[in-house]
């Protein structure tokens, strides 16, 4: 549960203190869906992180609605997470990191705290409903402080609020 509240509230400060920089609510992406988004994933999440592959099951999910955010965090093992913190209200439509919305990486065994930061993620939300949340993901998350990154790649998500 402490694991669950810190990566919230690390993705709800990293989304604030971006969002902040930027005014620009949405922006569509410009290459055509099928060149970008041509994946299918797993339900309820799952994600190629460095090039490995991770199904999560949903008893290792949380999601959160927090201040108008919702907070989707996967754990994919002991040490590593990932987790998007999108509008509650988001549509269906193509979005750019890292304002209003944003992905972010966390692994608690080397510290690496990382964020879709300078445009380094896309988002795909398919279906957004009262009851479920579907979309896809993918990009490379940089460290808040320092150069390291991570590259996250065919992300899935279906999941019930």
């Amino acid at each position: 549960m402490k694991k669950n509240l810190f990566c919230v509230l690390f993705s709800t400060l990293v989304l604030f203190s971006v969002a902040s920089c930027k005014k620009d609510s949405k922006t569509t992406t410009t290459p055509a869906p099928a060149a970008t988004f041509n994946w299918t994933g797993t339900a309820p999440f799952s994600v190629k992180l460095d090039g490995v592959s991770y199904v999560v099951a949903a008893s290792d999910i949380s999601v959160f609605d927090v201040l108008g955010y919702l907070n989707i965090n996967a754990d994919l093992s002991d040490d590593l997470s990932v987790a998007l913190s999108l509008q509650s209200a988001i549509v269906a439509g193509e979005y750019t990191t890292p304002s209003p919305n944003n992905i972010t990486h966390t692994n608690t065994l080397s510290g690496f705290q990382g964020a879709g930061l300078n445009s380094g993620c896309k988002i795909k939300i398919i279906q957004n409903t009262p009851t479920l949340i579907e979309g896809k993901f993918y990009g490379t998350v940089k460290a808040v402080s320092g150069n390291e990154t991570h590259t996250l790649a065919e992300g899935y998500f279906k999941v019930t609020k």
